[in-house]
């Protein structure tokens, strides 16, 4: 009899589940066409748009998916109507009560508003206990266009307040690229753990500017195998030429992962006078190394594919010249 009646309820919740998951996606539906309507100013659209707000986290998850796509006037008016139609203050009450999943999903929507609106409630959810929440908090006051540094945010990491995620590394990046001269100055501190010099290396690598030549190359010669990798990593990225001796240089580190890094930079900067000095780690003890070679002999034009058909001739390493015609044969082929 137990085994029946549970075998019921399991059958009951999996209905309701279901039920609840179409209810979401009708609701969902509904609440895009209605903001659509809103932003054409609709008299339709707009007249049910205050009984549509009072269901914050569905009027969040459709602010979301529509304000990614829209820029300017036409985000401002949206978000003017669901403010004049009190929807912030539901999106608050949601962002401050409820499960995890929606809280966050409610506050991320609260940054759409103007910064005078939204600062306040933003900077009140930086104090809350759950660090996703703090993050967020972060990523909204950045998104409503508050001055926040990238040295601020690793601040608040060391610190303990901002959990690193890949949330927190999509923040650095984007700060990072928006003020890349304070993340220099950051990444010259020797204090810095080296977590976040790597996070900051790899951002400032993304961020294309050339001021972090300087850094980059420093950390591409440090004592910590990891950080030299990353930095060389960030150094192909950057793409200055004045980057070839240090790059050229770790073509002969003892660790791996950093001639593995060497040899993918100088693919990306095109260094042609360091082909030759690549062609010799087709030899190299570590097949990720020798791989990389070949991708970035193969990636190099014909100045790479001479020196591939050159050591799939006379290579006294029959591994080598086995490796060269290889890769040289589904070049041509490609």
């Amino acid at each position: 009899m137990g085994s029946i009646l549970s075998v019921f309820v399991i059958m009951g919740l999996r209905w309701s589940q279901d039920r609840y998951r179409k209810y979401r996606h009708r609701a969902l539906h509904f609440c895009r066409r209605l903001l659509l309507g809103v932003m054409i100013n609709d008299p339709h659209a707009l007249a049910q748009l205050p009984r549509e707000v009072r269901r914050a986290d569905i009027l969040a998850h459709g602010l979301l998916e529509i304000a990614a796509l829209i820029k300017g006037g036409d985000r401002d008016n949206l978000v003017a109507a669901i403010h004049k139609a009190g929807g912030l203050g539901y999106l608050v009450q949601k962002a401050n009560h409820g499960s995890l999943a929606r809280r966050m999903t409610c506050l991320e929507a609260v940054a759409f508003f103007p910064l005078n609106v939204c600062r306040p409630i933003l900077r009140a959810a930086l104090k809350d206990p759950h660090p996703d929440i703090r993050l967020i908090a972060v990523g909204g006051l950045i998104e409503a266009g508050a001055t926040i540094s990238p040295k601020t945010l690793i601040r608040a990491s060391l610190d303990g307040h901002l959990p690193v995620s890949l949330r927190f590394m999509a923040l650095l990046h984007h700060l990072v690229k928006k003020h890349p001269g304070l993340a220099i100055e950051t990444l010259t501190d020797e204090r810095l753990p080296l977590p976040h010099q790597l996070m900051l290396c790899d951002a400032i690598g993304s961020a294309g500017d050339y001021g972090a030549l300087p850094i980059l190359c420093l950390k591409a010669t440090s004592m910590v195998a990891e950080l030299r990798a990353i930095a060389l990593n960030a150094l192909g990225r950057l793409k200055h030429p004045g980057a070839e001796l240090v790059i050229g240089g770790a073509l002969d580190d003892p660790d791996w992962r950093v001639r593995r890094a060497a040899v993918e930079a100088i693919g990306q900067v095109k260094f042609r006078r360091q082909y030759q000095h690549v062609a010799t780690l087709l030899a190299d003890p570590v097949w990720a190394v020798r791989a990389q070679a070949v991708a970035t002999l193969a990636g190099a034009g014909d100045p790479g594919h001479l020196i591939l058909r050159h050591a799939s001739r006379y290579s006294d390493d029959a591994a080598v010249r086995d490796l060269a015609a290889s890769s040289l044969h589904d070049c041509l082929a490609a």
